[in-house]
């Protein structure tokens, strides 16, 4: 497992997701209301390969993707 830091800077609707190379949504990590301020969230990895995964953040309106390698 590794935990995912990070700030919300306007509150509102949070979708935390990670997708494989292909695009295939792999896991929801959160998805619900969030709080202005620092979290944090567990991504409990162990039945996935190691690989390069898609973490996408999407907040109201926006949405962020971050390329991340799994090291296993």
């Amino acid at each position: 497992t590794t935990n995912l830091k990070y700030e919300v800077e306007k509150a509102g609707n949070l979708k935390v997701t990670v997708h494989n190379i292909l695009g295939q949504e792999v896991a929801e990590l959160y998805n619900g209301y969030q709080s202005y301020g620092m979290h944090s969230i567990t991504w409990d990895a162990s039945n996935m390969a190691s690989g390069v995964y898609y973490l996408t953040v999407q907040l109201n309106n926006q949405i962020e993707n971050n390329k991340v390698m799994l090291i296993k």
